[in-house]
């Protein structure tokens, strides 16, 4: 239950400006709508995540940590 994090131009420039439909749609899952309704749900403003997380695996890699 630590999150869903949303990522990506989409999910930057979508979901903020539709929040309530995202959430509504998010939740309505049957059975398991308890269970989202404590998920936390956080939109990536970052542009470069991908690239940021990329890099440390790189260096990780490299390090011969991964």
């Amino acid at each position: 239950l630590g999150g869903v994090f949303l990522a990506g131009n989409i999910a930057r420039s979508i979901v903020p400006a539709r929040r309530e439909l995202f959430m509504d749609a998010f939740l309505k899952k049957g059975r398991f709508a308890e269970l989202l309704s404590q998920v936390p749900v956080a939109v990536v403003g970052d542009a470069f995540v991908g690239v940021r997380g990329a890099a440390a695996f790189a260096r990780d890699v490299l390090a011969g940590e991964g």
